[in-house]
């Protein structure tokens, strides 16, 4: 064992000689095997929210979808169509933004 009493291992050894153990794709990889089977249907789903506001399930259940809920499967499919925007840098202004520098004198110094 290389506990070092305090609780903690030495530096640099872990307590895990094996290391993590690999992950499984079990779910990803039903999913994708699932969804091959219905890719247009669910497109078709995913256009009619975006364009109505509605779908209908498969019991023939008329849904409607909340604004912000709409308004989430276009940026998904816009997405999906061009790839997602590029992020600014923390430091950096995005295009439409600026910054302002307000100075504001004392009233001792303006006389």
């Amino acid at each position: 064992m290389n506990k070092t009493g305090k609780g903690g291992f030495k530096k640099g050894v872990s307590g895990n000689s094996n290391g993590r153990p690999p992950k499984t794709r079990a779910l990803s990889e039903a999913l994708r095997v699932k969804c091959e089977n219905s890719r247009d249907a669910l497109c078709e789903t995913l256009i009619q929210i975006a364009l109505t506001g509605e779908t209908v399930t498969a019991s023939g259940e008329i849904v409607t979808a909340k604004l912000s809920e709409r308004i989430e499967v276009i940026k998904f499919l816009f997405g999906q169509i061009d790839g997602a925007p590029p992020k600014a840098k923390e430091d950096e202004p995005e295009e439409n933004e600026m910054t302002v520098r307000v100075i504001q004198e004392d009233d001792e110094n303006k006389a």
